[in-house]
Parts: C-alpha cells; sequence; structure tokens
C-alpha cells in the first residue's frame, strides 16, 4: 500500500511539472527584477557624502570612450548581454583601482567583485551602504551574461544604476581621504 502510494504521488507530482512547464512555453522560467529606486538610494545615502566635481584621473574622474567604443548605455536595447557585461567590467575595474589604492594585493589571489568589495568595507576603503546596490547590480550583469533574458527595462534600469555607482566609486579615494582627515 505504500508502495502504491508513493508511486502515485510521484506521478502526480511528475504530471503537475509537466504542465507547469508546459503552460509557461511563452514567458521565461526565470523573472528578473530589479528595484532601481531602492539601490539608487542606497548609493546616495550614508557616509561619505560626496560632490559633484571629480578631479583628476587618479582621483576618479570618468574616463572618456574612443568614438568607436560603446558605453553600456548605448548598448542596452541592442545587446543587453554586452550592455551588462561592459557593465560589470566597468565596476570591477573601479573596485580594483580602489583596492590598489587601498594596498590590497590581488595578485595573491583572483577576487570577484562581490569578494573584493566585502573587503573593501571591512577596511573602510568602501562605504557599507554600496555593498547592496553592488551585489544587485552584479546579478543581474552576471544572469544577463550567462545567457538569461533581461528584457530592455530591467538591463536600462541596472546600467542606470550602475552608471551612479560608477560615479561614486570614482570619486571615492578622494573623498575618503578627505572625511577622514576631518575627522
Amino acid at each position: 500500500v505504500v508502495m502504491i502510494v508513493s508511486g502515485m504521488t510521484a506521478m502526480a507530482a511528475m504530471a503537475a511539472f509537466q504542465r507547469f512547464i508546459e503552460s509557461d512555453k511563452g514567458s521565461p522560467l526565470v523573472h528578473i527584477t530589479f528595484n532601481e529606486m531602492l539601490l539608487s538610494r542606497s548609493i546616495f545615502e550614508g557616509p561619505p557624502k560626496f560632490e559633484a566635481t571629480p578631479s583628476g584621473v587618479e582621483q576618479g574622474q570618468p574616463i572618456s570612450l574612443s568614438p568607436w567604443d560603446l558605453s553600456a548605455g548605448q548598448l542596452v536595447g541592442s545587446d543587453n548581454a554586452l550592455a551588462l557585461a561592459r557593465l560589470r567590467m566597468d565596476v570591477e575595474h573601479e573596485l580594483r583601482r580602489i583596492a590598489h589604492g587601498a594596498k590590497i594585493d590581488l595578485s595573491v589571489r583572483p577576487v570577484g567583485a562581490i569578494g573584493l568589495a566585502r573587503e573593501l568595507v571591512s577596511r573602510e576603503a568602501l562605504p557599507g551602504t554600496f555593498l547592496e546596490a553592488l551585489q544587485e547590480i552584479m546579478l543581474v550583469c552576471n544572469q544577463g551574461i550567462h545567457g538569461a533574458e533581461v528584457p530592455d527595462d530591467v538591463a536600462a534600469a541596472v546600467v542606470r544604476v550602475g552608471g551612479q555607482l560608477l560615479e561614486r566609486l570614482r570619486l571615492l579615494p578622494k573623498q575618503l581621504k578627505q572625511n577622514r582627515a576631518g575627522n
């Protein structure tokens, strides 16, 4: 009797799973969401407060692209995976630059963006308020890079928030020095 009941239960579960798969053929199994307002707010909240005027490449001046280079914003809509890959590379570049300024030896071990950001937060080289936004941005970037369908509106929101984060990261070393001197 137990075998019959367990067999019937397994068959019912498989039938329900099959109906689930067949009913969702038109829509993806994974639905990617992104809370742009919450994450934008976390970038601009908390210490340190940032000035709007960067000065000098070493101090965090935005990098200008060559005319043939495309920014993540220009790629949204035409190639979302490439836009997200570009954003991820730009964020990782800034994190490595900050780590270099904080005297973190990156040659000892490979470090992902989130692991590096956590280490930078623990060494007080990166505000903890950036961590949640960075994690969400990297999550969507990684999903898009690895083949998940990222809708244009989600990709655009991630690129907007990622651009805001990049602006703050580029200003960061200068601002942390000023805040430490003031304390």
